[in-house]
């Protein structure tokens, strides 16, 4: 009874902001399109600067998988990052003009993981796909979600609070509970992106980095 009663009570929650949920993702997937195409617009000097951090990046990943570098540092690193990107949304949610400023967070994060992947598979070719599955995909199968989760319910409570107001409604206080328990639960979504990105992605690069030559 009582899971048929939370499977309801969430079906209510996806079906109340299917739009929203549509225009999160359509804001996330432009940024991703946008993103792959500046890989093509960047000049040769930014190209040899990207494609320095980008060795960097697979040298520092050897070393975490061969213990050289320690992961509480990376842990460190990311779990910070993770905080600041849920805590700016939260707030953002809070703010009467917040829900363009979100989906311009959301959209930077869809870019910034599209020109990621675009710029590994342009220098490393069919290598590059393979490597950018291995380096992106499993931590982000936890922050994609987390971010599209946070975004919706980020302007659903902005829109809840301006329509409170207008109408001097009562019961705020029991959706901004509900607001915060899904930051929450966003934090830890991607809290477990970032155990998979600390613990399993250094791993999985340097075997496939090993098996490909």
């Amino acid at each position: 009874m009582r899971r048929r009663g939370f499977r309801s009570a969430l079906e209510s929650y996806f079906q109340r902001r299917a739009a929203i949920y549509i225009l999160v993702l359509i804001i996330f997937v432009m940024g991703s399109f946008f993103g792959t195409l500046a890989v093509n617009i960047i000049n040769e000097s930014q190209q040899a600067a990207l494609t320095y951090r980008l060795n960097s990046f697979f040298d520092g990943v050897s070393q975490v998988s061969t213990g050289a570098v320690s992961l509480d540092s990376l842990k460190t690193v990311t779990f910070s990052q993770i905080l600041k990107l849920v805590g700016v949304i939260w707030i953002l949610g809070l703010s009467l003009v917040g829900s363009p400023l979100i989906l311009l967070v959301v959209f930077t994060r869809g870019f910034i993981l599209g020109f990621t992947t675009g710029f590994i598979v342009k220098k490393l070719g069919l290598k590059g796909v393979l490597m950018a599955l291995a380096a992106l995909l499993p931590q982000n199968l936890f922050y994609i979600p987390a971010v599209i989760i946070i975004g919706v319910a980020g302007i659903a409570f902005t829109m809840s609070f301006i329509r409170s107001w207008h109408r001097r409604e009562e019961g705020l206080g029991l959706q901004f509970v509900g607001y915060t328990l899904v930051a929450v639960f966003c934090s830890l979504l991607m809290a477990g992106g970032a155990l998979v990105e600390s613990y399993a992605t250094p791993y999985l690069i340097t075997w496939l980095n090993g098996l490909l030559g």
